[in-house]
């Protein structure tokens, strides 16, 4: 109990640093990719998922995605974010597993995975869009007074996961698998909006999911965003997110790391062969 609450609170201890360590009037080309889901490595090849994930402080910041795993060790996933009044973005991410879970027979699972993405949109902060407080002279940034809609945007990224998870099996009707894990993840990326310095991103995250019967899965992150380019420099922003998904399983194949499917399929019996029947003798 003790340690779950130490975990619980140094969550919101980095979301309460990253907020209060933010700059203001900012000029940064935003993240094309702010958000963290899901966790590394439980690809499974031919599922579909689908998620969605909020601020835990803002639920106007939204993110949705649908990614597909043509293959146990790669899912190929497309997303859309919007923050209110700072960014609409998309992005295309490819994510590869070395050694996906799905393929770990023990209870344990040792989580990693390796992202590469693209993406592009509309947002962007010229000392935060104030006009007031904008300098115009051979130093800065021009003010071009225009809104954080009217920069296009686009940049890309990569980055890496590492977690633990376990997997419990249990003889129930409603709940026979549940998996938790426990993730890091680390992401860089480079992003270019129209009249801001190319801004760098370097982009943590730590964070739990649960997933039940290889369907619903939900879980919570701290995610901290570094940015700097050449008007700002070590600026921070941090948030809580909380994700709801669910993986649909399009051919209903047969679990791999299921110990329960494994025994069934000993116990099946064989078909009987058929027995051939002697043709009977002519009769003279």
């Amino acid at each position: 109990m003790s340690s779950s609450r130490s975990f619980i609170g140094l969550l919101l201890l980095t979301c309460l640093l990253g907020f209060l360590s933010f700059e203001c009037n900012p000029t940064y080309s935003p993240p094309v990719k702010a958000y963290y889901y899901p966790s590394p490595g439980r690809t499974e090849a031919g599922t579909l998922s689908a998620q969605g994930t909020w601020s835990a402080l803002m639920l106007v910041d939204i993110s949705g995605s649908v990614g597909y795993a043509p293959a146990d060790y790669l899912q190929i996933e497309a997303s859309g974010e919007y923050f209110k009044d700072h960014l609409a973005v998309g992005n295309l991410t490819f994510r590869a597993s070395p050694w996906p879970a799905i393929r770990q027979q023990s209870s344990w699972k040792f989580l990693q995975d390796f992202e590469v993405g693209m993406g592009g949109g509309v947002g962007g902060e010229l000392y935060g869009n104030d006009y007031q407080t904008c300098i115009d002279d051979n130093e800065s940034p021009k003010c071009d007074r225009l809104g954080w809609n009217d920069r296009s945007l686009y940049g890309g990224y990569f980055g890496v996961g590492l977690g633990v998870g376990y997997t419990w099996n249990f003889a129930n009707r409603y709940v026979r698998e549940l998996d938790f894990d426990v993730f890091f993840r680390s992401r860089y990326q480079a992003t270019q909006a129209t009249n801001i310095p190319l801004t760098h991103w370097y982009e943590p995250a730590l964070g739990v999911q649960f997933r039940f019967n290889h369907f619903v899965k939900a879980g919570i992150a701290s995610a901290g965003h570094f940015y700097w380019n050449d008007y700002n420099d070590d600026s921070t922003v941090s948030w809580l997110e909380l994700t709801l998904g669910f993986d649909f399983d399009l051919f209903h194949k047969e679990k791999k790391d299921s110990p329960e499917s494994e025994a069934d399929a000993e116990e099946k019996p064989l078909p009987d062969e058929p027995v051939k029947e002697e043709p009977a003798p002519a009769e003279n």
